[in-house]
This record gives C-alpha cells, sequence and structure tokens, in this order.
C-alpha cells in the first residue's frame, strides 16, 4: 500500500508537458529555432493560421499563372487545316469533285510547311489561323484578283497535355484554339477517382514541378491557369493525406484529408469524440511537423509543431471546429489522472492476489 502513491506518477499514455510554460510563446528566440513549440489554440492564433493558409494557396499557382493571361493558337506539325478560296474552287478542289470532303485539307508536315496551288510551299508553324490567312492572300493576288481567303483547323494534333495521376480517365489531351484550364482539363477526363489526393496536385512544367491548391482554384480564391504544350498534370494517391487520432477517443483512427478544411472537431468526432470515462479534455494536442531554419547553419531539420487545446468550456467547441488539420497531423488527447491511477492499481492487484494466495499454501 506504501508503493501505490507511486503508481500516479508512473508511465502510461500520457504527454509531458513539463516544458510548455517556457514554449508557450509566438515566436522562438534566435538560438531556439530548431525546438519544438506549443502553441495554444486561441482565435488569434487561428486568425493567423488562416491568413498563412490563403499566402500558401496564392504563391502555389503563382509561379504558373504569371505568364498565363492571354492565350492564342499557333499552328503546328500534324494539326490539318482547311483552306478555302471563294470564287476560285478549282484551287481549293482541283480534281474537279462536286463533293469531297477532304477538299480544302492540308496537314501541315513535319518540317512546319504546307502545299497550295500557285503558292507552292508555305510555312505556317508558329503562325495563327489570321497569319497564314494574310500570308496566302497576299501570294495570291498575284494569280487572283481580290483572293477571299478563309483559313480554319479542321484537325488539332500539334499541342499536347498529359493528365496522370489518380484521375478517373488519365490520358493525353490535345491543345485546342479554345483555352484549357486545369479545371476544364480534370473534369473532360472524369475527375479524381476515390484515391485521388483531393487538396494538392502537382503541375509539371519545363522540368520546374508546381504546387496547385485545386481546392482553391475550385473555389475561385486563385485563378484557373491555362495549360501549355508539354505540360503534365498528375494527380498524387491520398496516402499521406492521412491524419492520425490516438489517444483517449473512442476509437483510434486514420481519416483522409478527403475535403479541404478538415477541422480538429471533425476529427474528434470521426473518431467517436472522447473518452468519456477517461479522457483529458483539457489535454488535447495537434502535432505537426514542420520545417525548421538553424539560423547559425543555414541547415533545414523537421521539428514539431505543437498546438494544444484545452476542451473543457463549450467556447473551445467552436476554437475546434475552426482550427484546420494537414496532412499527417496527429492528434492527441491525453488520459485523466484519475484514470492512469487506477489503471496502474489494477495492474497491481493481480501480483497482491498471487502473494495472498501462496502466503496461505505455504507453510
Amino acid at each position: 500500500m506504501t508503493a501505490l502513491p507511486a503508481c500516479s506518477v508512473s508511465r502510461g499514455l500520457t504527454m509531458d508537458d513539463s516544458y510548455q510554460e517556457d514554449l508557450y510563446i509566438n515566436g522562438l528566440p534566435d538560438n531556439s529555432d530548431l525546438h519544438p513549440r506549443v502553441r495554444r489554440i486561441t482565435a488569434p492564433l487561428i486568425n493567423e493560421l488562416w491568413a498563412s493558409a490563403d499566402q500558401r494557396a496564392a504563391a502555389s499557382t503563382a509561379a504558373t499563372l504569371a505568364s498565363d493571361e492571354s492565350y492564342g493558337y499557333t499552328i503546328g506539325p500534324r494539326d490539318t487545316l482547311r483552306i478555302i478560296l471563294w470564287d476560285n474552287p478549282e484551287l481549293v478542289n482541283p480534281m474537279g469533285l462536286e463533293q469531297d470532303d477532304q477538299a480544302g485539307l492540308h496537314t501541315v508536315r513535319e518540317d512546319g510547311t504546307i502545299f497550295f496551288p500557285l503558292v507552292g510551299t508555305l510555312r505556317v508553324s508558329g503562325l495563327t489561323t489570321g497569319q497564314i490567312r494574310h500570308a496566302l492572300s497576299g501570294a495570291l493576288e498575284e494569280f487572283v484578283v481580290n483572293p477571299q481567303v478563309d483559313v480554319r483547323v479542321a484537325e488539332f494534333r500539334s499541342k499536347k497535355v498529359q493528365i496522370t495521376g489518380n484521375v478517373a480517365d488519365p490520358g493525353p489531351m490535345f491543345l485546342t484554339d479554345d483555352p484549357l484550364t486545369i479545371r476544364s482539363a480534370l473534369a473532360a477526363r472524369g475527375g479524381f477517382d476515390e484515391l485521388a489526393d483531393a487538396g494538392e496536385i502537382e503541375l509539371v512544367r519545363g522540368g520546374n514541378r508546381h504546387a496547385i491548391d485545386i481546392q482553391a482554384i475550385f473555389a475561385g480564391e486563385v485563378p484557373d491557369p491555362i495549360l501549355r504544350d508539354g505540360d503534365t498534370l498528375y494527380v498524387p494517391d491520398n496516402a499521406r493525406s492521412r491524419v492520425f487520432i490516438t489517444g483517449e477517443v473512442e476509437q483510434q483512427a486514420a481519416p483522409m484529408l478527403t475535403y479541404r478544411g478538415m477541422t480538429l472537431l471533425d476529427a474528434i468526432t470521426e473518431a467517436g469524440g472522447y473518452s468519456i470515462l477517461s479522457a483529458d479534455t483539457s489535454q488535447v494536442f495537434v502535432m505537426r511537423a514542420m520545417e525548421r531554419r538553424n539560423a547559425e547553419t543555414g541547415e533545414t531539420t523537421i521539428v514539431p509543431d505543437i498546438y494544444h487545446l484545452d476542451g473543457r468550456s463549450a467556447p473551445s467547441l467552436l476554437l475546434a471546429d475552426q482550427f484546420e488539420l494537414e496532412p499527417r497531423d496527429v492528434v492527441f488527447v491525453a488520459t485523466s489522472d484519475v484514470v492512469q491511477f487506477n489503471r496502474m492499481v489494477s495492474q497491481f492487484l493481480p501480483s497482491f492476489n498471487v502473494y495472498g494466495t501462496v502466503e496461505g499454501v505455504v507453510p
């Protein structure tokens, strides 16, 4: 019985928070940039995190938006042009057939040229249909009075993008004279499949990788970038989009962040809520791995940021509902002191029962 009080300080499912008061600060000293920090979840903190998230969302597509403000399709090899010369059908249909679906069609060669009667070889690669129309009209003026030329693209084949990863129908898409945005491309490919990470996708352009907050695009918070020839749009799976809920909850869980804005309250609800008989609701923690740069060496290290919620009051539920989780966050609910003590006592009782039985048997 003398030893039983020691059980209350024995190790169990809890968290050592003896250092918290020194780390409950808005920022870390310069010589402590690699230490973990614990921050109370308050309304000002949530506003700060929201502002930071908005900045990241805007920056995630900024690199791809700078030169995407205008769009104009230019002709390239393998495109097929339909050229109509009004009042001179013999130049368009030299075979003289009344109806010919192939009349006036010219496929751009690999060297970027086409052949047109009287004009000969004409380089069209890199030109718009309007520029080609102007060039043909000028070349035909020597042979035709006031030539009326119309140039259209019958088949787009020169420029394409790749849509890969966890989409319903991955594959290439040819660009047309109608600008193709990220959102339009995903919709054309059937949207995300059931394993897709619906939060952040990746755009590969010119050997550079750009993180795209697709949910910010869907919400209209940032512009929808226009895709270019050679782009690859990759939708990753949701393997790294889990959050982990452990400690004194009804059911340990690792749900997927399948939607934007999953909050701490959502996660606790996903786990069935607090364990009524054992949870210490004043000790709810969210642990998040963050990159921190050493001020002296410049080296980057992964250290935890820890957010603490005192969930004993009704307003704390509102705070929990506003605190947004990020992929790989760990939510931990500590054990109450009384339950921890009772659990340790229950581990000792079998030993006392064995001792009493042996004492009764051995003379």
